[in-house]
């Protein structure tokens, strides 16, 4: 007898591990990871995260509820070595059982999708006075266009790649575009998913209640490099904000030494001027991200720290870093040499 309980005790055992581990390890992921919408730093992610909590209050009430009576069934039903094994009360076409349980999900279920109907209302009421910034979906890689901030002496708008930067305390809403596949702009602090769909545009808006670092990710599955499709949002107080958008209308800077002169010279001669732009150059390209401010940032490609190797990485071998990428492909069959490299870098960290 005790075997067969045993037996029976491993199973149960064995599925509750799985139970905990589906459940207890994400917490804990997300406990350490800051970036999760477990610390909501905006009203629009608490909503989000009430939206979670809820449902996973009413999903692990029902699993404890359903295990619990696995496991009595197991325990009170099992089968005896002394053959005194007991049946369970045959309850096949009980009404009142029926309706109880049909009754009481439909309730659950209503409750549930009453909150979720708040919660998507809540989300889709974009203040009038909201900042508009326009997102660029690409493969693989972001750009933000502030359409009200344009270039000194041009009709141009202010673009950058990979980093969004914001006011502190500001609602904003974001247009979504995408020219290639379906990709979803998500910045778990600040709000939820909303898709980035070809030949729709799509609009979400959230407001930092604080200053900070948000980090963000496309979270919809968009090819090779879909992990490498992040970015970071740098909430700054008004003041900073305001210095930030100012020095970005602002052309490039010239190059001061040699090696970025020379550089400069390469970055014309080699066609990196048919993907970029570099405002005040003869650099106009709409491909890949627009570099007039390129040095002001904070990574390379948003997947490595911005530093004098990592641009010199990207530069000779683009392909090591964000396999598939545009920039190799087109790339790839232009040779540089060494010197060429490290004067192409020093003039990319001129571009402050």
């Amino acid at each position: 007898m005790w075997q067969t309980v045993r037996r029976r005790m491993r199973v149960v055992s064995a599925l509750l591990g799985v139970l905990t581990a589906l459940v207890l390890v994400p917490a804990q992921a997300l406990a350490d990871e800051p970036p999760w919408f477990i610390a909501p730093a905006s009203e629009q992610a608490s909503l989000v995260a009430r939206l979670f909590n809820i449902e996973l209050a009413v999903a692990t009430a029902v699993a404890i509820i359903i295990w619990s009576l696995i496991l009595f069934v197991l325990v009170r039903y099992r089968a005896r070595e002394d053959g005194t094994d007991e049946t369970p009360k045959q309850i096949h076409g009980n009404n009142a059982l029926e309706i109880t349980w049909t009754v009481g999900t439909a309730v659950v279920l209503l409750f549930v999708f009453a909150v979720f109907w708040q919660t998507m209302n809540a989300l889709a009421a974009t203040p009038d006075d909201a900042m508009e910034i326009n997102v660029y979906g690409k493969q693989w890689w972001w750009e933000f266009e502030y359409p009200a901030y344009t270039r000194e002496g041009s009709d141009e708008p202010v673009r950058t790649g990979n980093e969004l930067y914001i006011p502190a305390g500001v609602p904003v809403k974001f247009n979504l575009y995408s020219d290639n596949v379906i990709h979803s702009f998500w910045v778990p602090r600040l709000n939820g998913k909303t898709d980035v769909i070809p030949g729709q545009v799509n609009t979400t808006w959230f407001q930092a209640d604080e200053p900070g670092e948000y980090h963000a990710q496309c979270a919809e599955l968009c090819g090779v490099q879909h992990a490498g499709m992040r970015f970071k949002v740098y909430a700054l107080p008004q003041d900073e904000w305001e210095a930030w958008i100012e020095a970005q209308r602002k052309p490039a800077v010239e190059p001061q030494s040699e090696l970025a002169q020379r550089g400069a010279q390469l970055f014309l001669a080699k066609g990196c001027a048919g993907c970029h732009t570099i405002y005040g150059t003869n650099a106009a390209g709409r491909v890949g991200p627009d570099l007039t401010h390129f040095a002001s940032r904070h990574t390379v490609a948003a997947v490595l720290p911005q530093t004098s190797a990592n641009v010199g990485l990207w530069v000779q071998n683009a392909d090591l870093v964000k396999p598939g990428n545009i920039m190799w492909q087109t790339m790839k069959n232009v040779p540089l040499s060494a010197d060429e490299v490290e004067a192409l870098t020093a003039y990319l960290l001129s571009l402050k």
